[in-house]
């Protein structure tokens, strides 16, 4: 368990194509595991597994304020800034999307 906060947001960003049970565990491990302030992006890529949009549905209903979620077919635009001078690690996440119908 980690016992203070950071002081800077972290964004976690989790593609996702399929396997809806390590979807589940991953999304659990990200929230009990990631210090505040987080937020964890979910980014369906076109799971062809129904079980992914079930998956996400019922973390979309939990209404975590930490959790955004957004399905490929909504995903209008994304754009990763890469933090400089520290190769491998993004600055930051934008994105235009509804959410999952």
């Amino acid at each position: 368990m980690i016992a203070a906060q950071s002081t800077h947001r972290i964004d976690i960003v989790v593609p996702i194509y399929n396997a809806p049970d390590d979807v589940r565990r991953c999304v659990e491990s990200v929230l009990s595991c990631t210090p505040e302030p987080h937020r964890l992006i979910l980014i369906d890529d076109a799971s062809t597994d129904a079980g992914v949009r079930d998956v996400l549905r019922e973390i979309q209903q939990r209404g975590d304020r930490h959790v955004e979620i957004v399905a490929d077919a909504l995903l209008t635009d994304v754009v990763i800034e890469r933090a400089r001078p520290q190769p491998g690690f993004v600055l930051r996440v934008i994105f235009d999307a509804r959410g999952v119908d």
